[in-house]
């Protein structure tokens, strides 16, 4: 009976033990791993929600490793939206892009062809998301009329007035803007608590044929709104990169609602200057996507694309989007009017040299790259930094006015100086020394450090000064040379001695 209850405990503890043992060697259960997404973002008007009807062209098909996530031709006043909106929930998101998330079912925008282009870059639990907020007849102007008066414009953000916020209820100003950011943020937000991490890797813009005829007041309104968005979507992401988010303008089609449109072509050289000036902006050619054709409509309707050609501008987008991920990409904002600034690589793209060109009295007053301020590392109006890693570098510039610096000039005796006001940061004092007669300069100082006297100008210039600095001058006697002609000493002084020493000895000598 013993040896039983010895023999039960000894099994007790064997178990205990080995309970112990598994308690304490088992390893925690790992936090489920975050799932990487990559996300391309669609914009614009009608050619954009997707209005292009995919049986004109048997288009068909569907890419898992690509999602979809998006909002077309929302009213103001909410009535309705296209089939194509699914961004509510994450149980509504398409898990593989397919017809029907255009305007209806059936129909398709460009991000079927984008996601056939992307499919192939992905795999496994590497996925990429197309999401889209796009309204047809939507105009980026200011515009009340037309399908701006039902879905609102796309006016951008920095173009608002102080405190204004567009309200659907109120005005169509700025709605589009203002739907597109708040629907990126639901999006982004919603994958973050499904356990995705997003990176957004470019935006497509296909819009501006409700603005053809005004070029020249677009363009302005186009670098504000690309301005605009990727600071929204950086604020969102918490990412910087996107302060120089790939941006990918469609041209507007020269067969847009007749053939050979006439406005087209200025519209079209217009964004293609936008894509010249602006890092990270580029633009898909249309022109052979042809939609009234000499003998009629090829495309879906007047004014949008067949199937066939919106799948081809698709995958554009994506290409463009794609080439662009390898690029190293440098934004330069410049804030205010009161200077300007140039970027350039070196030969081997390994540093960039931002050269600042204040007007005149006005100073660079921040130089922020990435977030990092570099202003103190300002010499000349010339900044140089090493690239690195960093394939996304956003430089953004503000000059302010100069400080006015105190001069005093302290002057010895024996002659004047002046200096040359005002002085201000940066600058250097100038100093025009006038010695008395008989006098000549001795030194021209500031804190012990003698000006350099220019040649050309004959007037006293220091190094640039920061601070109020007092200049000290001195002046010295000027010494007469001995020439052995006249003054003191020399051949004359000798012979009026002789001849007086002479006078003296004959008076003495008759006396």
């Amino acid at each position: 009976m013993i040896k039983k209850r010895i023999l039960s405990i000894a099994a007790a503890a064997a178990l205990i033990f080995t309970a112990l043992i598994g308690f304490v060697g088992a390893p925690a259960k790992a936090e489920e791993a975050v799932k990487p997404i990559d996300m391309y973002l669609i914009g614009g008007q009608s050619n954009a929600a997707g209005y292009s009807l995919a049986s004109k062209g048997n288009v068909d098909g569907s890419f898992s490793n690509v999602m979809y996530a998006g909002e077309v031709d929302k009213r103001l006043d909410g009535t309705s939206v296209g089939s194509g909106s699914n961004l509510y929930s994450y149980a509504t998101y398409k898990k593989a892009v397919t017809v029907g998330c255009g305007v209806r079912n059936g129909y398709i925008g460009p991000e079927f062809g984008m996601a056939k282009t992307l499919n192939s870059y992905y795999s496994g639990d590497k996925k990429a998301i197309i999401f889209k907020s796009a309204a047809g007849g939507t105009a980026l102007q200011n515009k009340n009329s037309g399908l701006s008066a039902t879905y609102g414009n796309w006016y951008p953000r920095s173009m608002w007035k102080t405190g204004f916020t567009p309200d659907a209820s109120v005005s169509p100003t700025g709605v589009q803007y203002k739907n597109f950011v708040d629907n990126f943020r639901q999006v982004y937000n919603t994958l973050k608590m499904n356990g995705y991490e997003p990176k957004v890797k470019g935006m497509v813009w296909m819009q501006g044929e409700d603005d053809l005829g005004s070029a020249s007041a677009y363009k302005p309104l186009i670098e504000a709104f690309i301005s605009d968005v990727r600071e929204d979507i950086a604020e969102i992401t918490c990412d910087r990169d996107n302060e120089v988010m790939p941006f990918v303008i469609g041209e507007i089609a020269t067969t847009f609602a007749v053939y050979n449109n006439p406005n087209v072509p200025d519209f079209n050289k217009m964004q293609r200057e936008v894509a010249a000036e602006t890092a990270g902006v580029y633009t898909a050619p249309t022109d052979d996507l042809i939609i009234v054709g000499a003998n009629g409509v090829e495309g879906t309707d007047l004014y949008h694309f067949s199937g066939t050609d919106m799948v081809t501008l698709g995958e554009r987008f994506a290409e463009k989007l794609i080439a662009a991920t390898d690029e190293t990409l440098v934004s330069l904002t410049v804030s205010g009017k009161k200077g300007n600034a140039v970027y350039k690589f070196s030969d081997d793209k390994s540093k960039v040299t931002i050269t600042l060109k204040p007007e005149k009295n006005y100073k660079a007053s921040s130089v922020l790259v990435n977030g990092v301020e570099f202003v103190d590392k300002v010499q000349d109006n010339e900044l140089t930094f090493d690239v690195g890693d960093e394939k996304r570098i956003a430089v953004k510039v503000k000059f302010g006015k100069k400080s006015a610096l105190a001069v005093t000039v302290e002057c010895g005796e024996g002659g004047r100086a002046e200096a040359e006001t005002p002085v201000y940061e940066g600058d250097r004092i100038v100093v025009t020394v006038k010695p008395d007669a008989g006098y000549k300069v001795k030194s021209v100082s500031i804190d012990g450090v003698e000006l350099a006297l220019n040649a050309e100008t004959g007037k006293y210039e220091s190094e640039p000064v920061t601070t109020a600095s007092t200049v000290k001058v001195e002046f010295e006697r000027e010494t007469v040379a001995d020439d052995g002609k006249s003054g003191c000493g020399g051949k004359n002084a000798a012979l009026a001695i002789g001849v007086a020493l002479a006078v003296a000895a004959l008076a003495l000598k008759r006396g």
